[in-house]
C-alpha cells in the first residue's frame, strides 16, 4: 500500500512541476516574464590590427593585407544596462568609433584606454564601427541589447 501511495505522490510532484514549466513557458512567450534588473556592465575590447603577406601567383610577393577589427567584435547585454566599454589602442595611430543606433562617439588611440559609457536604452542589434576610410571595410563590432 505505501508503494501506491508513493508513486502517486511522485506523480503529483511531477504534475504540480510540468504545470509550473509550461506557466513559465507561456508567460515567456506573452513577454510577461520580468526582465533582469539593470547593471553595471564593464566590458574590455580593443582595437587590433591582423597583418599578412602573399606571394601567390595573382600577387606579387610579399603583398601586404590588413584587416583592423574590435575584439571582441560581439557583445550582449540587456535594455537598461549601465555600459562601460574600456577599449585599449593596440595597432593603427587613431580609430574613431560610433555606435549605431545610440548617438554614441569615441576616439581611441594607440597605447592609450579610451573609456565609452552610454545606458543601453533601445532593444536591437546595433554596430560598433570605426570610421577611418581605410578601417571602415573591416571594423565592426555587434552590440546586441535584449529585452
Amino acid at each position: 500500500m505505501e508503494k501506491g501511495k508513493g508513486g502517486i505522490l511522485a506523480l503529483g510532484v511531477l504534475a504540480v512541476t510540468a504545470l509550473a514549466v509550461g506557466a513559465f513557458a507561456f508567460a515567456t512567450a506573452l513577454g510577461r516574464v520580468p526582465a533582469p534588473t539593470p547593471t553595471d556592465r564593464t566590458i574590455i575590447m580593443t582595437a587590433v590590427e591582423y597583418k599578412g603577406t602573399s606571394g601567390s601567383t595573382e600577387n606579387p610577393p610579399n603583398t601586404t593585407y590588413k584587416a583592423y577589427r574590435w575584439e571582441p567584435s560581439y557583445l550582449m547585454v540587456n535594455k537598461g544596462d549601465r555600459i562601460t566599454l574600456k577599449i585599449f589602442g593596440v595597432n593603427g595611430a587613431t580609430h574613431t568609433g560610433s555606435i549605431t543606433g545610440y548617438g554614441v562617439t569615441f576616439t581611441v588611440t594607440r597605447g592609450q584606454w579610451t573609456t565609452v559609457e552610454f545606458t543601453a536604452s533601445k532593444a536591437g542589434v546595433f554596430e560598433i564601427v570605426c570610421t577611418v576610410p581605410e578601417h571602415a571595410e573591416t571594423m565592426h563590432a555587434y552590440l546586441n541589447v535584449v529585452g
